[in-house]
């Protein structure tokens, strides 16, 4: 009497074997079964500053992927919100890879992250400029740093003595240029702000975590000293640290 299929193990070794076959060429059971996710925070305390007079933020963000497939991350970028009005777009334009101090920042391109992948770094937000706005900033900054140089070099030749410690400024038409663009561009206020993270990526759209923070008045006085000192050409031309400027460090609670 022949025994019954089911019986036969040469029969099921090969079908445990086809099975094998078949699943090894197919995606991870992970993968078929979560579907993309992303998710965003915001770690520490938030550097709020201005490039003359502009908006900028330095903040620690966190993006994981908890689900089963790989997302792309087209940008980053950030809304700031006064009284319920959206008052300034910022884009992510740098991030420092290292946590080290005076570590070097990286431009800020798109990125993939597998599943599990998660990514902490401090990045850098500005304000993308219009052309014209953009050039004649550049200029300004330009003009600025020639006008230091210039000055430096005649100290230098007049004196035989030993280097000053003064400090040199830029002449009196270009510290009012730039007196005037600090208070055409500053924008912060005291009070209570919204900051809102987005993160863009290929597969889920549009990723967003709000935040609240207050500026107090002694925050608007430390920006406002900072663009005092910018006709020694701190915060202007990119060589020159201002060891003197007193960050100002917020606080962030979630909404």
């Amino acid at each position: 009497m022949p025994t019954p299929l089911y019986l036969d193990w040469t029969f099921w070794s090969f079908v445990v074997a086809a099975a094998a076959i078949v699943l090894s060429q197919l995606p991870p059971l992970r993968s078929l079964l979560h579907r993309p996710q992303l998710e965003l925070d915001a770690y520490g305390r938030m550097l709020v500053t201005h490039l003359m007079g502009y908006p900028n933020i330095e903040m620690t963000l966190g993006v994981r992927n908890p689900g089963g497939k790989q997302v792309r991350v087209r940008c980053v970028s950030l809304s700031l919100f006064s009284q319920g009005r959206e008052t300034t777009k910022l884009e992510g334009a740098s991030y420092f890879p290292s946590p080290l101090p005076q570590s070097p920042s990286v431009i800020l391109t798109p990125f993939v992250l597998a599943p599990g992948d998660e990514r902490i770094h401090a990045v850098r937000f500005i304000q993308r400029l219009p052309q014209h706005a953009d050039r004649v900033l550049g200029q300004l900054r330009a003009e600025v740093r020639q006008d230091l140089i210039a000055q430096l070099d005649a100290r230098r030749g007049a004196s035989d003595s030993a280097p000053s410690e003064e400090l040199v400024s830029v002449n009196a038409q270009l510290a009012q240029r730039l007196d005037d663009e600090f208070a055409r561009n500053f924008r912060w206020t005291t009070g209570e702000h919204e900051v809102v993270f987005r993160v863009e990526t290929e597969e889920l759209g549009m990723i967003q975590r709000r935040y609240r923070f207050t500026l107090y008045e002694s925050d608007i006085e430390s920006m406002r000293e900072i663009a005092a000192r910018h006709k020694y050409g701190f915060g202007v031309v990119p060589s020159i640290n201002d060891d003197r400027a007193i960050p100002v460090l917020v606080d962030l609670s979630r909404t």
